[in-house]
Parts: C-alpha cells; structure tokens; sequence
C-alpha cells in the first residue's frame, strides 16, 4: 500500500516531467521518408558524401537502411578512397542492375567525369534542443536538403 505519501512522491517525480511528455522528436519524418524512398529507383543504392561525424548520412540513411531495406553507404572523406576503386565498385553495381545515387556534394562525380541527373529533397523536422546545461524547452526546426544525383550507367 503506497499510502498518501507513496502517491505524493510519484506526484513529485512525475511534475519536473511534464514539459517533456508532449514534445515528440521528428514527428511526421518517417511519411517523409517514404516519400524520398518512393522517389528512389526500387534497386537503388545510396553513397553518402558526409563528412559530419554523425550527419545527414546517419539520420536519413539509417532509417533508409532499416525501414526500407535500402543499401547506404557514407564516405566521410572521398578524397581518402582509391579513385579506381569507387568508380570499379560502382560500375560492379550498375553492371548488377543498380541505380547508384550520390548524396551531398558532387564535387567527386565532377572530378571522375561521372554523368548524373540531380533531384533535391528537402526533410523538415521539429526536435527539442540538446543541452545539457539547463532544461530543455526550446523546440527546434531542422531541415535537410538532400542533394541526389542519379548517376548514368557507365
């Protein structure tokens, strides 16, 4: 039996909560989400050009990789991989019957003379700050503007 007391310490543990229980993290980027995979060609195959410690390569490829079954791939620094060797895994790829798209700049499709198409998708997200100093209340708008290019088959 908790008694009066039991029900006024869960009270007390329960009130410094209440600004957190309504904020929700991303609400509505998992409908985005489909809408980017539905955009996809269905054999796609992402290369994310990233170079954030955790990024845009993380936080839409991810999801990209669980929920939607898609192949993703994040180069943090691409100017530190053998050029031959990309260009021969994603011929390997196109020749397996693989769309293969670059994500983030394009400065090293450019540098290989690689063709390609470019779409944009643009994700918006709400999200409570993140800070350790004082509690949170501040809630935040992100948006990540995804830069596609669809590369032609060699």
């Amino acid at each position: 039996d908790w008694g009066p007391r039991g029900s006024r310490s869960i009270a007390r543990l329960r009130l410094p909560s209440l600004g957190f229980i309504s904020q929700v993290d991303h609400r509505g980027l998992i409908a985005q989400l489909d809408g980017l995979d539905a955009a996809l060609a269905p054999e796609a195959l992402l290369i994310f050009n990233d170079p954030a410690p955790v990024g845009v390569g993380d936080f839409v490829g991810t999801p990209l990789k669980f929920l939607y079954g898609r192949d993703v791939f994040k180069l943090h620094d691409p100017a530190a991989l053998d050029d031959g060797l990309l260009r021969a895994a994603i011929a390997d790829w196109q020749a397996a019957g693989r769309t293969v798209y670059w994500v983030g700049a394009p400065d090293w499709l450019d540098a290989q003379g690689l063709a390609y198409t470019a779409q944009t998708q643009t994700l918006t997200t709400r999200r409570l700050e993140g800070v350790y100093d004082h509690k949170p209340t501040a809630i935040l708008t992100e948006t990540w503007q995804l830069d596609l290019y669809r590369l032609a088959s060699e």
